[in-house]
């Protein structure tokens, strides 16, 4: 009974909603493409150059964006972001080279965005680069192979 009660009531209701079907399909896959930043919603995907100022300890070492030579810290670079977020547009490598003795290579690798997935990393204001810092895991194990034993 509950069940026969439950589809005519349906049935009719169901010819009222037969034309916000469409719109409102459309409007959900509108929706879900854009991009959210903070809970607001902002259908706005263009690419904008986003300022971030790179600092070492101590000042001088060598800035690579994607392997191309931009300068020494300190320096301000732009990178290329979404303006609905401030998302990496692309997977970006930012690579600290050392100039004295006792310092170490230091690399900072950030995801990019896509327009659809909305998964990737903030642009941020400022990335710091500590040259002294070494190695964070175990020294490399040395392997000797005897290549006439093959």
């Amino acid at each position: 009974m509950l069940l026969i009660s439950l589809s005519q009531h349906v049935e009719v209701y169901s010819d009222s909603w037969k034309s916000l079907w469409l719109p409102l399909i459309t409007a959900t896959l509108f929706l879900t493409g854009c991009c959210f930043h903070d809970d607001v919603m902002f259908p706005d995907l263009r690419k904008v150059q986003k300022s971030v100022l790179i600092l070492s300890e101590p000042a001088g070492a060598r800035i690579e964006v994607d392997d191309n030579y931009v300068g020494d810290t300190p320096i301000t670079i732009t990178v290329p972001a979404y303006a609905c977020n401030g998302y990496f547009t692309k997977h970006t490598t930012i690579t600290a080279l050392p100039i004295h003795d006792g310092q170490y290579v230091q690399i900072k690798s950030f995801s990019g965005n896509d327009e659809f997935s909305h998964i990737g990393d903030p642009v941020p204001d400022r990335i710091f680069f500590d040259m002294r810092l070494g190695r964070s895991g175990p020294p490399p194990t040395q392997v000797d192979i005897d290549v006439h034993n093959w």
